[in-house]
């Protein structure tokens, strides 16, 4: 009985050691696009595997249907404004939004796959600019732009974007604190809860809850402060499981306190990086993984990790070179299977992973 018992728990523990075990991560082909330009790529939305928008400085946006063997690439002035499209939302396979970073701010709406746009929003105030547009689903969505008078600025729509107004109850800011559109990723949203990352003179998560009615903040450790320090991208894979990245944007090699993470919904965070991620500039955890695994665009390089954010490594292309290219931004398809990088003078990359 005493060897039946012993070999059964033996088995127990193999079994867990193998099911609690970081799931690997393999890379069946790495591409990169040349698109002919050399304009800054700062947002992608990756819509399934095969389909990918991007926009970038200059007016400059373009799609791709077929996992990029072709691209449909163009651009637009509004009124003489050669708008830097920062923030980008893809709602489904024929409605997208633009949205510029500086003043005159415009989100630009196209129905038909961008053969035709419309104004729907405009702000002329010198102060505003704006850093990330997010949506949680086909309908809502938030805009976010530095704060204006001590306040932070968020736009909200119920309709797929068509009408934008100023939320009421606008997160109070510190003096000097703002955010960074270096990524269309400094705000996100969970079911309950609207997430927005800041930066330069305080390192702080903002949160709105949505069942409360009210902000609340946490300070998530990375390096601060100056005026480019502090959190430049957040993404969270539920309420409770979070990611903040970044660091000094002048000193990118710089590898103490560029990420942090949280598994209590914010209310703590914990420093994962120290001595091994460069600055960061985007970071998504992969689908289906269990809040697992996490990628994250720094400069240069693709780090990874499959246990939380506990261990990292660089992310090899197929033939097991490490991928040294610097990405402004990072994106999965809805399936986890395929990730996207897209950066400075026009480069975008597709990532099938196995």
């Amino acid at each position: 009985m005493i060897r039946v018992s012993i070999l059964i728990l033996l088995v127990s523990l193999f079994l867990f050691s193998k099911s609690a075990s970081p799931q690997q991560t393999n890379v069946h082909r790495y591409q990169v696009y040349d698109l002919k330009t050399n304009n800054s790529i700062r947002a992608i939305e990756a819509l399934n595997d095969s389909t990918l928008w991007f926009s970038a400085s200059g007016g400059i946006y373009g799609f791709t249907q077929d996992g990029g063997q072709h691209w449909k690439i163009d651009s637009m002035k509004i009124e003489s404004l050669t708008p830097d499209f920062r923030s980008l939302a893809v709602l489904n396979e024929q409605t997208v939004l633009l949205l510029n970073a500086g003043s005159p701010a415009f989100i630009m709406k196209s129905t038909d796959r961008g053969k035709v746009w419309k104004t729907v929003y405009k702000n002329d105030s010198k102060e505003i600019f704006f850093d990330a547009m997010k949506f949680s689903d086909g309908t809502s969505g938030y805009a976010l732009a530095d704060p204006i008078e001590g306040q932070f600025q968020i736009l909200a729509t119920n309709d797929s974007g068509d009408h934008w107004d100023m939320m009421r109850n606008l997160p109070a800011a510190f003096m000097g604190e703002a955010c960074f559109a270096s990524s269309n990723s400094g705000i996100d949203i969970t079911h309950n809860t609207i997430w927005i990352g800041s930066g330069v003179s305080y390192n702080r998560v903002l949160s709105f809850g949505n069942e409360s009615g009210h902000w609340s903040s946490t300070t998530a450790l990375v390096q601060c402060c100056g005026p480019l320090q502090g959190i430049f991208s957040l993404d969270f894979y539920d309420d409770q499981n979070g990611i903040v990245v970044g660091g000094d944007y002048s000193r990118k090699s710089k590898t103490d306190s560029t990420a942090a993470i949280t598994k209590d919904g914010g209310q703590s965070w914990k420093i994962i990086s120290s001595g091994v991620l460069p600055f960061g500039s985007c970071v998504k955890f992969q689908p289906a993984s269990n809040a697992k695994t996490i990628f994250i665009a720094c400069l240069p390089g693709i780090y990874f990790s499959n246990d939380a954010g506990e261990s990292w490594k660089k992310l090899d292309d197929e033939s097991g070179k490490e991928i040294n290219d610097s990405y402004f931004v990072l994106d999965f398809s809805p399936s986890g299977k395929t990730l996207w990088l897209a950066g400075a003078n026009g480069k975008i990359a597709r990532v099938q992973l196995k």
